[in-house]
């Protein structure tokens, strides 16, 4: 399986998911004379056999034999589908030209529209076999009108099939969708045929890109993901083909089958990497891969074409490549099976593969499976064998050479520029940096000329690594800044979709770069002297924005969406506009390093602390503060306290009082967003943190400028659950939570167990412009979308649903949610990003602020403290932050709830004023 692309260029989509293009059938025009349509049958026989080179002599035999105009065009237009079969361009335009000539001839409007259409479509399959997707949909548009005009439905359908294909080509998925459905509702109602089994297996497909999909005919249940239900699709198609029987078909199918268990496998590794305590994780990832291995070698025993064998061959090769690298991964090797023999298995059949690659015409298919023959070998030295790949290097160039020859005669742009990339990559990891540059810089040309912005972002990126490499910082830093933003547009691309392509991952594809450029740009000194210097000043500045930007293009890549945070300003100009004696505290977690940059009040410059800790140890101690929090089993004087208040504290505590900082704002980098901050414990003056600071969060979102709560804005919509709903665990204490906040904001307006649904909560917010809103109720924030929810009587309301519920009130009322306070919510045990839940609750909602807990707690605890929360908050002067302050304060000073189980886990996110 090839890499994946949002870019418009016309092979993107190769690079995404498998496309399927069934011979189109030789239409066989009656003759009137035996021979001839003999000779007819006997090419379209061949040809649909993939006898190309030998459907030839037949059918030009018969051309000599026609003498009307609409036989000749016809028969013309089918030797040129054969020699498109041969990869002989040239001639089979010439033919199609040929068909063209005739269509003037005829006089009968019925014939001329059917040659046409025919027409028509056979030269958008020649425009798609050469990657110009464009020319390829206007050709299938104009054949579908043509038969339209002939009132021929299966022509019609079968070129609405075609040009869903061609703009999944484009990057256009959503149109591409648009154009299959009807197809799709059409050939439910109409006997098994092949281009019905087609569009099912294109929908399959269609759907791993762009999620699951509503309103189709039944052949899936609602339960389950996007891939339960591509793998559905799937299975119903290849049921159809199965039955009809068509083998090639059918092999297709279980090679798209293949593909959708090995995205499951990438789906659930990356799930694993954010939730290593999932134990169920390993064996499912396992379980993905070999139902994978299981679909292709059903392709292999098939052995319908060379090229689809190869393709299954190749991708169990890439699958088994890839989890061979996490031999060592804890709980992943132990449940993994011996991957060793089934790599050395294929490896010793690349000489044959090649061989039969370059036996098959030179088209885009076969060329992109020559290269994609490369990249393993590429990457099985680098991975599995690397003392293999210098004495192999000169014969891995060569090939690659020669695809990028063959590329250049096709024009087909992708594989030119991803042939140099390659050809790049092998002389970076040969040591040859010279000539990686070299053919780094001939793929930048072409990547930027087509505006192949895949492409073209990991050519950046290679580029980057290679000046790096050769100690020239600036130049590297600048490279690291162009590739950044072409990943954006790349991003982009990707979060229109509901889903893009699994082997894009946040953690592999999008968060190396930042990192790898946050680490240059903390560097002290610049090791190549002769190179411009960015200034101190520059660096770090650029070090904050970039390590902002890094959690927001995760939280966008979380929530699938691109954030248009409209009216909203950043964090320390904020605190400059309102002269507020606030604190910004940037944190970047370094392989060995963790680095702090601080923004005082009284200071334009940014200042900078470095603290020597491996990334390993550093995210040991965040969980071992976590769990003797939660456990409730220690106090004031636990060493762990201590040991995180002098790492991320005291360095730079004399900046903190010579500012008189009164507030604390952490922009906290992965890990460190799950460390309850209040529990930080001064051995010096026996004071936990908060009892020194008002403490507040921010993901790296710009802020919204509202002014603070007055008096009178103490409205408050309150739900709450205090009775087991969905086999929840009831929460007594909600019931005194609820009433204290009644009788205290008697204006409020409650809606309680039975009445706190969905449809209830929706409905009164958009009917009142609430500027709190206080859910005390069960809930979770997770790193995965679908674990992150908040428990409603008759449902769980999840995240997705989050802005149909709440936000929605905004085309109601202009004013934003000022406060949302949740109440008995959580993270998700072990989960390293489960923050990620409660900044996508926080944005989905539209809240200014969010006050929640980062664990569970005692109900009794959490009512406490939320009663001490708004008598505070109440006050003149106060913000939101000094109220949650001095509520854990309360906490605190009481010998019942002293312990940091009972207050330290509560943070404040978003405007703490």
């Amino acid at each position: 399986m090839s890499d994946a692309s949002p870019s418009p260029n016309p092979w993107c989509l190769s690079r995404i998911i498998l496309i399927i293009w069934m011979l189109l059938p030789l239409p066989v025009a009656a003759q009137g004379i035996e021979h001839t349509e003999t000779l007819l049958q006997t090419g379209q026989r061949l040809y649909q056999q993939g006898n190309y080179e030998a459907a030839i002599p037949p059918l030009e035999t018969a051309l000599e034999q026609i003498n009307a105009p609409f036989e000749q065009g016809m028969t013309w237009a089918n030797l040129s589908l054969v020699y498109q079969g041969l990869g002989d361009w040239e001639n089979a335009q010439n033919a199609l030209s040929q068909a063209k000539l005739l269509i003037p001839q005829l006089s009968e409007s019925s014939q001329k529209q059917r040659l046409q259409a025919q027409v028509a479509e056979v030269q958008g399959k020649l425009y798609f076999s050469l990657g110009q997707g464009e020319n390829a949909l206007l050709a299938w548009r104009e054949a579908t009108t043509a038969y339209q005009q002939q009132k021929d439905s299966q022509g019609v359908i079968r070129t609405q099939l075609h040009q869903s294909r061609a703009l999944q080509h484009l990057g256009q998925f959503r149109h591409a969708l648009k154009t299959l459905k009807p197809v799709i509702v059409q050939l439910s109602h109409q006997p098994n045929s092949l281009t019905k089994i087609q569009a099912w297996q294109e929908l399959g497909t269609l759907i791993r890109v762009v999620g699951k999909v509503d309103g189709l005919p039944s052949v899936t249940t609602s339960e389950g993901d996007y891939l339960d239900q591509a793998e559905a699709i799937l299975q119903h198609s290849l049921t159809l083909a199965q039955q009809l029987p068509h083998p090639e078909t059918e092999a297709e199918i279980l090679l798209s089958l293949g593909n959708t268990a090995q995205a499951r496998y990438y789906q659930l590794k990356d799930e694993y990497q954010r939730v290593p305590r999932g134990n169920n994780r390993p064996p499912q990832q396992v379980n993905s891969y070999q139902n994978a291995l299981n679909y292709y070698q059903q392709v292999i025993a098939l052995n319908y074409t060379p090229l689809l064998t190869i393709k299954a061959q190749l991708n169990q090769l890439q699958l088994s490549l890839e989890l061979a690298t996490r031999r060592t991964e804890p709980k992943v090797a132990e449940n993994a099976p011996n991957v060793q023999d089934t790599i050395e298995q294929l490896m010793a059949q690349f000489p044959r593969f090649l061989e039969q690659l370059q036996d098959l015409p030179q088209n885009q298919q076969s060329l992109n499976s020559q290269l994609n023959l490369m990249l393993n070998w590429l990457n099985y030295y680098q991975t599995i064998s690397p003392n293999q790949l210098s004495e192999n290097s000169q014969l891995l160039a060569d090939f690659l050479q020669e695809i990028n020859q063959k590329a250049q005669q096709i024009n087909d742009s992708y594989l030119v520029a991803k042939s140099y990339y390659e050809l790049s990559r092998l002389y970076q990891l040969s040591g040859s940096l010279s000539q990686a540059k070299y053919w780094n810089q001939k793929a930048l040309l072409v990547a930027e000329r087509e505006q192949d912005d895949y492409t073209l972002y990991q050519v950046q990126w290679q580029l980057a690594k290679l000046l790096t490499a050769e100690q020239k910082t600036a130049a590297a830093i600048t490279a690291y800044e162009e590739t950044i933003k072409t990943l954006d547009q790349v991003r982009y691309d990707l979060i229109s979709l509901e889903k893009s392509d699994v082997r894009f991952l946040f953690r592999n594809d999008i968060e190396p770069v930042y990192r790898e450029l946050l680490e240059l740009l903390l560097l002290q000194e610049d090791s190549n002297k002769s190179q411009t210097q960015l200034s101190g000043y520059t660096r770090l500045e650029k070090a904050k924005n970039y390590t902002q930007k890094l959690q927001v293009a995760e939280l966008e890549d979380y929530l699938r969406c691109q954030l248009q945070l409209a009216n909203h300003i950043p964090l320390d100009q904020l605190i400059q506009k309102h002269q507020l004696k606030t604190t910004s505290i940037y944190s970047v977690v370094l392989p060995e390093d963790l680095v702090l940059l601080v923004k005082t009040p009284e200071s334009p410059n940014l200042k900078y602390y470095s603290v020597e800790i491996s990334k390993q140890e550093l995210e040991k101690k965040v969980s071992e503060i976590r769990n003797l929090v939660f456990q409730g089993k220690e106090s004031r004087n636990a060493q762990i306290y201590q040991e995180l208040y002098n790492i991320l504290i005291e360095p730079i505590e004399p900046a903190l009082k010579e500012s008189n900082t009164e507030t604390l704002v952490f922009v906290l980098d992965s890990f460190l967003q799950n460390l309850p901050l209040a529990a930080l414990y001064d051995t010096k003056s026996d004071q936990y943190l908060i009892e020194k600071y008002s403490l507040a969060l921010n993901l790296g979102l710009n802020l919204l400028d509202e002014s603070p709560l007055a008096a009178q804005d103490f409205n408050l919509l309150i739900g709450g659950l205090s009775e087991s709903y969905s086999n929840s665990k009831p929460l007594p204490y909600v019931t005194q939570e609820v009433e204290q906040l009644t009788r205290n904001f008697p204006e409020s307006q409650l809606l309680y167990n039975d009445e706190f649904t969905e449809e209830n909560l929706q409905t009164t917010v958009n009917e009142n412009p609430f500027p709190i809103v206080h859910l005390a109720t069960h809930g979770q924030f997770s790193s995965r979308v679908e674990d992150t929810f908040l428990l409603a009587a008759d449902q769980k309301i999840n995240l997705n649903e989050m802005s149909q519920v709440i936000q929605r009130r905004g085309e109601t009322f202009s004013q934003a949610i000022e406060l949302l306070v949740l109440s008995a919510c959580q993270t998700a045990i072990g989960d390293r990003r489960a923050t990620l839940g409660l900044a996508g609750v926080t944005v989905q909602a539209g809240a200014v602020s969010t006050l929640a807990s980062l664990f569970k707690i005692q109900d009794r605890s959490t009512s406490q403290l939320m009663a001490e929360f708004y008598q505070h908050l109440r006050q003149e002067e106060i913000s939101k932050a000094e109220a949650l302050r001095r509520a854990q304060l309360a906490l605190l000073q009481n010998t019942e709830t002293q312990k940091p189980y009972h207050w330290a886990p509560f943070v404040l996110v978003g405007n703490w004023r």
